[in-house]
């Protein structure tokens, strides 16, 4: 027979403890073995009275709710708490009871500002340290790749002082548009795919700039020097085949072609300069808007004078 289930009314409930209701085998639990969050309070002792006020939120739940939002990939901390009030998993990994208010999404954007990018720096080298230590890393070589990340900004207030966002900066984003966000540059170990360095930047610097900082960050987190770095075309320049070889590496990249077939720099080497409204060269030559193209609408047009030694784009 068809069986019939009553909803549920607000009647007194006896269940059993999170602990019995997470699968064995759920990711969290395997996550939950190796993560080691106990330098996060004396981290931030210097940062609360010792002994006045209310009780703050567990800084070691923060870091796990932080966690939890990079792990499921949840696009804010508004959705993460929204989350984390419906799914016994994410409860039973911050250690809070079914019967138990949650912290408000509000507290956790104080208490990001509060623990700084020092605390999130300590737990990414610690991370990569436990990768280490476990054998996860091959440490001959890494892989490098660029990716864009769109700014919750209104468009209009790119690089004003009235910016909620006043890092971001207009870049090409995937299929040609133009909007204000960042680049992240990520260098992953080739063993495993451990990402062991990342950066971010304004949309509108190069690919390949300030490389040599990434670059440094991670052989000192590693404590050695990788054989080889592989990454794209963006990064095949002569100046970086350099700098690797300064360090004892080996870049492995499609060389950069400088000119394309009709005498024109192509597109990738000119840096756009958002604050002037002009894309410039290798030479440092300037190529000025000139308008939409007729044939669509949404692309604009930047040119200079042959006779200085650019073409357009």
């Amino acid at each position: 027979m068809q069986g019939k289930r009553d909803r549920l009314d607000n009647g007194l409930t006896l269940l059993p403890p999170l602990e019995q209701l997470v699968p064995k085998d759920h990711h969290l639990r395997k996550i939950d073995r190796v993560l080691d969050l106990s330098f996060v309070r004396e981290a931030l002792s210097e940062k609360y009275c010792p002994n006045n006020g209310r009780p703050s939120i567990d800084p070691e739940v923060v870091m796990r709710l932080f966690t939890l939002q990079a792990l499921e990939n949840i696009p804010s901390v508004r959705k993460l708490m929204r989350e984390v009030q419906v799914n016994l998993a994410y409860r039973w990994f911050i250690g809070y009871r079914l019967d138990e208010e949650l912290p408000d999404h509000s507290t956790l954007s104080r208490a990001l500002d509060r623990m700084g990018d020092d605390v999130f720096d300590q737990l990414f080298n610690r991370s990569v340290a436990q990768c280490q230590k476990s054998g996860l890393l091959g440490g001959k070589v890494l892989h490098l790749d660029a990716t864009t990340i769109r700014a919750d900004l209104d468009i209009k207030k790119v690089n004003k002082s009235n910016s909620s966002d006043k890092d971001a900066r207009f870049g090409r984003f995937p299929g040609g548009s133009k909007k204000p966000g960042y680049k992240q540059d990520t260098i992953a170990d080739g063993k495993k795919r451990v990402i062991v360095g990342v950066t971010v930047k304004p949309a509108n610097a190069p690919d390949d700039s300030d490389m040599s900082l990434i670059l440094d960050d991670v052989i000192d987190r590693l404590g050695f020097v990788p054989e080889a770095l592989c990454a794209d075309g963006a990064y095949g320049s002569g100046k970086n085949c350099a700098l690797l070889e300064e360090r004892g590496m080996r870049l492995v990249s499609p060389p950069q072609n400088t000119l394309s077939r009709e005498g024109r720099f192509t597109v990738e080497e000119f840096v756009f300069d958002e604050a002037n409204d002009v894309f410039v060269c290798l030479a440092g030559k300037r190529l000025q808007y000139i308008g939409d193209e007729v044939a669509a609408r949404k692309r604009r047009r930047y040119a200079a004078l042959r006779s200085e030694g650019i073409s357009r784009i």
